[in-house]
């Protein structure tokens, strides 16, 4: 079992407001999954790649965020998401009941995802969901 961990978020803040958001996404029991640090540098390895690869297809998904710098560690992400634009639905359809994503890649579709008011968390579980 987990051990429980406090919150990071404002109590009663609207995180679908416009402005820059500073997103910290840890890897399950801080296992080392996406790269080692080799002469202080970073290394990513597959998969340290496909979740910069899918981190920068956000925009495409969820029209309204831009996204600013990220940094990928071997157990964890950092970077920073920035909402423009308040309300949009994922995907770029217009108030869906269940989101599909379209095709990426290889042709297969990568959803569903969240749908509705364009939150900071519809944008991370969008991103956990297309990076599983």
């Amino acid at each position: 079992m987990e051990p429980s961990r406090k919150s990071q978020r404002k109590k009663d803040y609207d995180y679908s407001q416009p402005g820059y958001y500073s997103v910290t996404i840890c890897t399950q029991r801080k296992s080392c999954l996406f790269g080692i640090i080799h002469n202080g540098e970073m290394l990513v390895n597959d998969a340290g790649i496909m979740v910069r690869d899918t981190w920068n297809e956000i925009p495409t998904y969820y029209p309204g965020i831009e996204l600013d710098v990220m940094q990928i560690m071997p157990n964890h992400l950092r970077k920073i998401a920035v909402i423009r634009a308040v309300g949009t639905a994922p995907c770029g359809r217009p108030n869906p009941a269940v989101g599909q994503c379209p095709a990426m890649g290889n042709g297969q579709a990568r959803g569903p995802v969240p749908t509705g008011a364009l939150s900071l968390s519809n944008v991370v579980e969008g991103f956990k969901l297309l990076s599983t």
